[in-house]
């Protein structure tokens, strides 16, 4: 197998990146730690609550993404079963691609993969992208050879996906793109973030359940995933959520 010379960005989906907030992990759940973790989530959750009319911008919070989702995760009423990412980095490790070394001097690499705040707006996540993946790029075509022509490949799961294309449709991540590859990605929305904004967020079970809501509505990127397909039952048929006027 020849070594490979584009650039392979992974993109997880809503959720699927782990958060600190002035130093301190406040959303890393493990396999052995689900109900806990949703626990300790609920006594952060203020804390992560988006001021009204946020918009695309960012609350300057303390809180930064630090690294995809490792491994298993079943959280109630929040995620449903999830392998988690490791899998999948391994399996790019080893064909041969490989994160970039520490420092800007250390050696470039072809595998990046990009954690972000997924309360955020999808635009502002897709404006971020490219801030991160466009010095990785020119670092990785300066070894010159078969590099210098490099270009994108993203591998993105669920709303990652939605992100990597506003970068390449608004942000002129084309021109570098290779490929986009999406693994249920919702491009015409979910049902599920439509309950949950219209119903309300109450995750957990027994002693663990908690009351999410408020947090559920600052959030932009789940306001962005509004379903836009007929899902609604109105007057014996289905409609669209923009087709519908509220009562």
């Amino acid at each position: 197998m020849t070594a490979p010379t584009d650039l392979v960005v992974v993109l997880p989906g809503i959720l699927g990146s782990t958060l600190r907030q002035d130093g301190h992990l406040v959303w890393a759940p493990s396999a052995g730690s689900a109900l806990r973790a949703i626990a300790t989530f609920g006594a952060s959750v203020k804390h992560l609550e988006l001021p009204v009319g946020i918009g695309d911008d960012h609350p300057y919070d303390g809180v930064k993404p630090v690294a995809l989702m490792p491994d298993l995760h079943v959280l109630p009423g929040i995620w449903t079963a999830v392998k988690g990412y490791d899998p999948l980095l391994a399996r790019l490790r080893s064909l041969g691609y490989r994160e970039p070394g520490p420092g800007p001097d250390g050696p470039a690499g072809n595998l990046i993969p990009v954690p972000y705040d997924w309360r955020l707006s999808c635009r502002y996540n897709g404006k971020r992208l490219g801030t991160i993946i466009e010095p990785a790029l020119q670092r990785w075509r300066d070894q010159g050879g078969p590099y210098a022509d490099a270009q994108v490949v993203f591998v993105c799961h669920s709303m990652g996906g939605l992100v990597a294309r506003w970068y390449i449709e608004k942000c002129g991540g084309a021109e570098v793109t290779r490929k986009l590859i999406t693994l249920g990605t919702p491009y015409r929305g979910a049902a599920n973030a439509l309950a949950q904004l219209v119903n309300g967020a109450h995750p957990g079970l027994g002693p663990f359940r908690l009351e999410l809501t408020r947090f559920a509505r600052s959030m932009p990127s789940l306001h962005q995933l509004m379903p836009e397909y007929a899902c609604l039952h109105h007057d014996g048929d289905l409609a669209k959520t923009t087709s519908v006027t509220p009562p």
